[in-house]
């Protein structure tokens, strides 16, 4: 039997290995349930560890949570989820980097996607860290329906989170906003 310490140490050892190796590698959650305090009920909340990061977001309200996706209510095929690849440092969204980022989303759509396009690319209006994250958005067709993704690459340190949001196009504009919105609640990068 192994003990659950050494459990533990490898899962740890093997994430920091598969980032370390320049891989992606998804970010595992934890739930935290809502709880009363002296200001009202808090929102319920997931935690991740990475590295030496222990970073906190609140997903949108009623989106159900596992250990690695978001997934909204009453929209079948729509899901959302984290990533995390090592970087030297963070670098300005030149159009080469940003011609690797395109690259990168349309190699990353499920197998069997036909016409993929890039829809729009970019700076967000915010700063971490003195860089802005940066959103690229793709659509494509999926077993005869068209989806939307969208992919936040946020830079700090020598780290590259990437927030994936993916759903039909009919639901694209309301989650969207509901996803971008809740990412304002992120704590630890």
């Amino acid at each position: 039997m192994v003990h659950p310490v050494t459990k533990t140490f490898a899962a740890i050892l093997s994430l920091a290995l598969l980032v370390s190796a320049n891989s992606s590698a998804e970010i595992s959650w934890s739930l935290h349930p809502s709880i009363s305090g002296p200001d009202g009920p808090s929102a319920p909340y997931v935690t991740a560890t990475l590295g030496p990061r222990q970073i906190k977001y609140v997903p949108p309200i009623k989106w159900k949570i596992t250990d690695t996706q978001f997934i909204p209510p009453g929209v079948p095929g729509a899901y959302a989820f984290a990533n995390a690849i090592a970087i030297d440092k963070p670098a300005p969204w030149t159009t080469d980097r940003l011609k690797t980022l395109h690259d990168f989303i349309l190699s990353h759509l499920p197998p069997g996607a036909k016409d993929a396009s890039i829809l729009s690319e970019g700076p967000l209006p915010v700063q971490i860290d003195g860089q802005p994250p940066c959103e690229i958005s793709a659509t494509y067709a999926y077993y005869g329906q068209t989806y939307s993704e969208s992919v936040i690459f946020i830079e700090r340190d020598k780290t590259q989170f990437q927030f994936h949001l993916d759903c039909p196009n009919p639901a694209f504009p309301s989650l969207h906003a509901l996803f971008l919105s809740s990412l304002l609640s992120l704590d630890g990068i």
